[in-house]
């Protein structure tokens, strides 16, 4: 049996899959958070930081 066709018959590798998938998109909704919420604190202390 190939590798390939190893992979689509083993449900080990679907799970794997799976959770990389999920784990993928856990990460994008983190770094978009991160970035919204760095621009936010950015903004929010721009009056403070142009007074220097």
């Amino acid at each position: 049996m190939s590798v390939i066709r190893r992979l689509f018959v083993d449900q080990r590798a679907v799970t794997a899959v799976e959770y990389g998938l999920i784990l993928g998109m856990i990460t994008l909704v983190v770094v978009a958070t991160v970035t919204n919420v760095g621009r936010s604190i950015v903004n929010a202390l721009a009056p403070i930081i142009n007074l220097t």
